[in-house]
């Protein structure tokens, strides 16, 4: 497993990655290879089944040594693993699926599994670093992947607006239930309260973030003040439950909006404990202006809190507006201090909200299912790496019309159901593939796709399909051609020069005359 930050730095990714391979150490061995960040901290330890490899020197930029020393990392454990079925599985595709990418040209054959987890804007996610995460992570990770899972619909779709032409399904990040829908005693709540300095009587609005500025943290302290000013009588109080690089400036708007003594920095709560602080609240709120999934969210959800926020990333994946929570407009205040009112009110609305919450977190974000769908891709992958790897080649697909668009997609669509690797290349439109891939048809084929343009000139066009042939041909064993012409003899000069098999379908009679007069075949 390559991730950038592990165990003690906890966030929703390294949840998953814990919850997960807790759940499935019976069916494999998970190593962790991710940056050390501070000399304090071992190189090496095990938990809960799960060996965790810190790299570097305990320092802030290890992260930017991970592409090398986990890559390194892995050619030293190789020889321990000799002989076992391996995966390459990445969270987040930052600077540890910098060095999966660059193993999967050295071992073609292992699965590589890319998880998207990301948070932040696809305008920072492309701009980050000079724009070389984008390009040395994300671009570089989608085109390596055998696999893509996304925790929701919003980082899948960006998977294929970044030109991703493989297999994908969103598998979302879960709740432990069992934690989380659990009750909190009254003397655990006073406990708290009183270490808080609250009375009991107070309404909490209550949040548990990072505090940067992708999580609007400061959109609620501007709410909180417009609540107050309009309703003095109401004993309002904010909870803040996290650390972060933006707290500072933070407190300096509450103390600009004369509501300071109103906010609760209570700092960064273990998971654990979490539910407790949850079960206090009257209302959990996030603003967020960018989301990947929010996994804050449904543990709120889990434990009966009430939720609001922003109609961004995957947010939509389980907020229906007064149904499951409340949505507000990003960075409105205005719009964000009428719903916490709204939620405080109308107790036939707050009902409503935490009973269906309830039930569509115990449905949809149960660990114990997630950790299975993502088994059964494991599971599947393998199978993959172990039978013969097909390039199916073709002059036309579908949306395009004819027996061999239609015969193409049958076959190749057979053999990824008998758990073959499958690329497809074929000739195609420019406009009909845009349009084909932001309808999402594109999405349901569970193969790499690759088209070449039918407006690039005759000859060029052929040369780049020779090209493509030669690429997407490296790692597979079998040329499969649907004609001996357009789409067959540039696939057989390839196959000739990768010294892979080559079988090419002729049909019909006027193919077969052509086959052996013209071609001797």
């Amino acid at each position: 497993m390559f991730t950038t930050a592990y165990d003690p730095f906890i966030g929703g990714a390294e949840i998953a990655i814990h919850e997960n391979a807790k759940r499935l150490g019976g069916e494999f061995d998970f190593v962790v290879l991710t940056s050390r960040f501070a000399p304090e901290l071992p190189k090496k330890e095990t938990k809960e089944n799960i060996t965790i490899m810190r790299l570097g020197l305990g320092k802030a930029w290890d992260k930017f040594l991970l592409p090398f020393t986990a890559f390194f990392a892995v050619l030293f454990l190789w020889r321990r693993f000799k002989g076992r079925k391996k995966i390459f599985w990445v969270v987040m595709a930052s600077y540890g699926s910098i060095a999966a990418s660059t193993l999967k040209f050295f071992f073609p054959r292992v699965p590589y599994i890319l998880t998207l987890q990301e948070g932040d804007t696809e305008e920072h996610l492309r701009k980050s670093r000079l724009g070389l995460v984008h390009i040395l992570g994300f671009r570089y990770a989608l085109k390596q992947c055998d696999y893509v899972t996304a925790i929701s619909a919003y980082l899948l779709d960006l998977a294929y607006r970044l030109n991703y032409k493989g297999p994908g399904e969103v598998v979302p990040n879960g709740v432990d239930l069992k934690n989380f829908a659990r009750s909190t005693s009254a003397e655990r709540s006073e406990e708290i309260l009183r270490r808080l300095g609250l009375r009991g009587f107070e309404k909490i609005i209550i949040t548990a973030s990072r505090l940067v500025l992708k999580n609007g943290i400061d959109t609620i302290v501007a709410a909180l003040a417009l609540i107050k000013k309009a309703n003095p009588e109401l004993n309002l109080k904010f909870l803040v439950l996290g650390s972060g690089q933006e707290a500072q400036a933070i407190k300096s708007l509450a103390k600009a909006l004369g509501v300071l003594d109103d906010v609760i920095f209570a700092g960064s709560v273990s998971h654990e404990h979490l539910p407790d602080y949850l079960k206090i609240a009257n209302v959990f709120v996030r603003p967020s202006r960018s989301e990947g999934l929010g996994n804050s969210f449904i543990e709120a959800m889990a434990a009966g809190v009430p939720i609001i926020g922003t109609p961004v990333g995957g947010i939509p994946d389980f907020l229906k507006d007064g149904v499951t929570g409340l949505f507000t407009s990003v960075d409105d205040p205005e719009d964000l201090a009428q719903k916490i009112l709204k939620v405080f009110t109308d107790e036939s609305l707050k009902t409503l909200l935490v009973n269906e919450a309830k039930k569509l977190a115990t449905a949809r974000y149960d660990w114990e299912a997630i950790s299975k769908s993502l088994l059964k891709i494991f599971s599947a992958e393998l199978e993959k790496s172990a039978k013969p790897r097909v390039l199916v080649v073709t002059g036309i697909f579908p949306p395009d019309i004819g027996g061999p668009a239609t015969y193409s997609r049958l076959v190749a669509g057979e053999l990824e159901r008998r758990r073959f690797f499958v690329r497809l290349i074929s000739y195609r439109d420019a406009e009909v593939l845009w349009g084909d891939a932001k309808d999402g048809g594109i999405r349901k084929i569970r193969y790499r796709t690759y088209f070449i343009s039918r407006k690039i000139p005759k000859g060029i066009r052929h040369f780049l399909y020779f090209l493509k042939c030669v690429t997407a041909g490296l790692h597979c064993d079998i040329f499969f051609a649907q004609d001996p012409v357009s789409a067959g003899f540039p696939a057989l000069c390839a196959a000739r020069i990768l010294r892979k098999k080559y079988i090419v379908k002729v049909t019909g009679d006027y193919a077969w005359e052509q086959g052996v007069t013209r071609f001797g075949v």
